[in-house]
């Protein structure tokens, strides 16, 4: 037995300093844990206050006993454990609780402390350990997000330097980095942006939103350090292109980098969207920012507590009204994401699409190409595995789960905005709702309703498979395409892929009958 399990089946409790039992004390429990199920068989929610965590789901009884030696230990693992299970697609199974309870149960509650132990899991030969080494990466990155102290955010990037199992599954290394920054989360993201961008958002916004957003914005497309935050001046954006006849827009930001040894160099030059640019143009005229003025500043002593407050209140503001109405009654804790956590997911969407460490480095702000071989190094492989995780990771249950698309709605009985447009040549004609706020959806009718939860998909299924036949058609001759090309890591086989997925979980909703 390695030194590590010998320790993780220990029953030593672990010593708390001060400052961890008062943020621990500080941690508030949902009224009630939403279990993520689309079955009426299955328990709906449990209590989590409750020491032992009984419940039905798949046809299985599972009971999780959260006792541990310590009442504090024992309520940072019911914390934990809600966080986690609230961005799952379902309930975590039962071994998978217990490694999390052995980890906050045995192991010193110290950043450097995981990092050791995940480097132990690492070296082993067993596949049973590198199973466990995703589990304990996985709470170690919920304890940096949730700023439990002795996890400093700063030694939260070092979380992607770790050595990665030898045993090597790249199902379980997709996994990670999916759960890590979820793909719903991203076109969450993406859309939402592109929503409030547009000239009826922004009048729409208070300078607290706008502020929020643009940081956000910045955040998902460049990946900046808090430091590259500070450095940013109205100088560094700027309009690279437009046209009058169209109203197309082109931004591109001077990147600073994020760490300098010898040359001093202005920045990384790269391409935003339009909505990032109408939004940062904005907030400059909102607040009178001159091209000499700086962007982003704070009267506290950090920077990055700012940025990571102000990502975390943006993307609570994209949220469905329902998911800010369950959060407001304590039913659901929100998911916390910080500068971090964008800043490798930058980093593996580069890796996966074939960039080379040079670009990443360029993108990113950094000064050598050491930091970008990690993310190369962790993503083998994964182009193929996306497809065979589709059904089981959050994004596409949590659709499932009638979490991301809106409810199915009768035609006749429907009062408001309709969705039509046209696929391929092909005109499709009121095939749902949709209850937007703006008067305009600046979206892609059809190809962009599908995932989006303004979406009340009407129950006639004929329309949905029509355009479900389209978007294959469409993914086939893109694989094509970029196979006779030497793209075979194109970005937009990926694109292709989610909305294929996207209107296929509609209609085996619809057909399932769950509307």
């Amino acid at each position: 037995m390695s030194n590590l399990n010998k320790k993780l089946s220990g029953t030593s409790p672990v010593s708390l300093s001060a400052e961890q039992i008062r943020f621990i004390s500080g941690l508030e429990l949902p009224n009630r844990l939403v279990l993520p199920t689309n079955s009426d068989f299955d328990t709906q929610s449990i209590n989590p206050s409750l020491d032992v965590w009984e419940f039905k789901y798949g046809g299985n009884k599972v009971k999780f006993d959260t006792v541990c030696p310590n009442q504090f230990i024992t309520d940072l693992l019911k914390y934990v454990c809600v966080v986690d299970i609230n961005m799952r697609a379902a309930p975590i199974r039962l071994n998978r609780f217990n490694n999390i309870k052995s980890f906050i149960c045995d192991l010193e509650l110290s950043s450097d402390i995981y990092f050791d132990s995940l480097e132990n899991l690492a070296k082993s030969e067993f596949y049973a350990d590198s199973m466990k080494y995703y589990d304990l990466k996985r709470t170690c990155r919920h304890l940096f997000r949730i700023e439990m102290p002795r996890f400093a955010i700063l030694d939260y990037e070092k979380l992607e330097e770790v050595t990665i199992p030898s045993v090597k599954n790249a199902f379980l290394i997709y996994q990670d980095i999916e759960n890590s920054f979820p793909s719903h989360l991203k076109r969450l993201i993406g859309k939402g942006l592109v929503e409030h961008s547009t000239e009826e958002g922004l009048a729409a916004l208070t300078d607290a939103k706008l502020t929020d957003l643009t940081i956000l914005g910045l955040s998902y497309t460049t990946g900046m350090r808090s430091i590259q935050f500070d450095k940013l001046r109205g100088s560094s954006l700027r309009r690279e292109a437009q046209n009058p006849r169209t109203n197309l827009v082109r931004y591109s930001i001077t990147v600073p980098l994020a760490k300098q040894r010898r040359v001093n160099v202005d920045g990384a030059k790269i391409a935003i969207p339009d909505s990032i640019g109408f939004l940062l143009e904005e907030y400059m005229n909102r607040f009178n920012l001159t091209k000499d003025s700086q962007l982003f500043t704070t009267d506290k002593v950090r920077l990055g507590s700012d940025l990571n407050a102000s990502l975390n209140r943006g993307l609570l503001f994209l949220q469905s009204d329902e998911t800010k109405m369950a959060i407001a009654n304590k039913e659901l804790i929100p998911e916390r994401y910080v500068l971090t956590d964008f800043r490798h997911n930058v980093g593996h969407t580069m890796a996966m699409s074939g960039s080379s460490a040079e670009e990443i480095a360029y993108i990113l702000g950094h000064s050598s190409t050491v930091a970008a071989t990690y993310y190369i190094m962790a993503t083998p492989e994964l182009a193929m595995v996306q497809h065979k995780a589709l059904g089981s990771n959050p994004v596409w249950m949590n659709m499932v789960g009638l979490m991301t698309t809106g409810y199915a709605v009768d035609k006749d009985t429907w009062v408001g905005h309709t969705v039509s447009g046209m696929l391929k040549g092909k005109l499709f004609i009121n095939i749902g709702g949709c209850t937007r706020k703006q008067a305009k959806c600046h979206l892609c009718k059809v190809r962009s309703c599908y995932g989006c939860f303004y979406f009340r998909p009407f129950k006639n299924l004929e329309p949905h498979e029509e355009v479900y036949r389209i978007f294959s058609e469409e993914l086939f001759e893109l694989i094509d395409v970029t196979n006779k090309s030497g793209y075979e890591n194109s970005p937009m086989i990926r694109t292709a892929t989610d909305a294929r997925h996207e209107v296929k979980l509609v209609i085996n909703r619809l057909q399932g009958g769950l509307s």
